[in-house]
This record gives C-alpha cells, structure tokens and sequence, in this order.
C-alpha cells in the first residue's frame, strides 16, 4: 500500500487537514492507527466531529505519535487505497521536551518511507516569528522532495487575509516546486490535491 505522508512545521494545519480531507473522499469515521514503538497499533475510531475535537488544535505538538488513516483515491483505471500519514510538528531548533524530539526523529524516520510527500507551510506566517514561519527545515524537506519525486507544497490557511501576500513570498522562495494553496478549515484545493496524489500512485 502506498504512504503518503503530511509532513512541516509544527501548527500547520496537518491534522486538521487530514481529517477534512478524509471526510472530502467520502469518510464518514475515522479509524485513526497510532504507531507505537515495541507496542501494537492503537486504533481508534472517530466520527468526524469528533475527531476534529480530540485530533486537531491550535496548540502546537498536538501530535506526536505517527498516525494515518486509510482511504481510496481515485485513479486513471480503479480507485487505490493508501495510507494518509500524519506526523508530528517540525521545529528548526533541537527541542528541549524529549517527546517532541522523539515525535520529530519518527516524521524523518517515516519521510523517508513514503511514497508520496505532502509538505504543509503557513503562508500567513511568512511575515511573522512565529513557529509555523517556513524556514530551513523547509528548505531542506523541499530540496529532499525534489530529489525523490512525488512531491508538492500545500500552502495553507489560505482563508486567512495575510496568507495572499505570503503565499506570493512562498512561490518565490520555492520556485521550482509545485504548489497548492488550500485551506484545511474550509476545505478548498482539496480537489487539486486529490488530483496530485491520484496521479502520483
């Protein structure tokens, strides 16, 4: 089964995108599988609603162990299932709190196992010092995606008013990678990332 994995800054909207966008491909639960180091899988199944609630959160380092859910993707000659990987915030600073280095050290574990790369930046905070503002991790994940293939920029936020003028300054400092603006919150771009990963399995 192909992975495609959610990966960037911490307080990027990952979560709460994986939520909706399960819910765009027809989902009306959740079965999230937590992965656990020397322990089973967790799973957990959620209605939508819920898992809004418990999953998503304007906290940064909501997440910190590596989850996905299952769903199908439409493709050129019958719909594929993959798994949709969730991962933990990145920072640019080694972290002082050891589960959140660990959760980092698992999103770089599993990054480079997946198949399908789907980088989230804050363009409403490109202006800011904020812990979302892109910065060298994300150069880094993009020089990485790059090489590998399979590999887009999902802007979001974009239902915010200074993400415009930022998502200007994301083409610029990335301009040789595609780049889907979407809002997670209000569920737009969906179809256009839904079209990269179709054509990428």
């Amino acid at each position: 089964m192909k992975k495609c994995i959610i990966i960037g800054k911490a307080n990027t909207g990952k979560s709460l995108f994986m939520i909706n966008f399960a819910e765009y491909l027809g989902l009306t639960t959740i079965t999230l599988n937590i992965l656990r180091k020397k322990e089973p899988t967790l799973r957990k199944t959620y209605t939508i609603k819920d898992a809004r609630q418990y999953l998503s959160h304007h906290a940064p380092f909501k997440t910190l162990n590596i989850q996905y859910v299952t769903v199908e993707i439409p493709a050129v000659k019958r719909s594929k299932t993959i798994q949709l990987i969730d991962s933990g915030g990145l920072t640019e600073e080694i972290h002082e709190q050891y589960s959140i280095r660990k959760s980092m050290a698992d999103t770089l574990f599993h990054l480079k196992r997946a198949n399908i790369i789907l980088h989230f930046v804050d363009p409403s905070s490109v202006f800011k010092r904020d812990i979302s503002t892109p910065g060298q991790i994300d150069f880094n994940i993009a020089s990485y995606g790059s090489n590998r293939g399979n590999y887009a920029i999902i802007a979001n936020k974009m239902d915010l008013p200074e993400s415009q003028a930022g998502l200007k300054e994301i083409k610029r400092l990335f301009p040789n990678n595609l780049i889907i603006p979407v809002s997670a919150l209000k569920k737009t771009g969906f179809e256009e990332v839904k079209a990269f990963v179709s054509n990428a399995i």
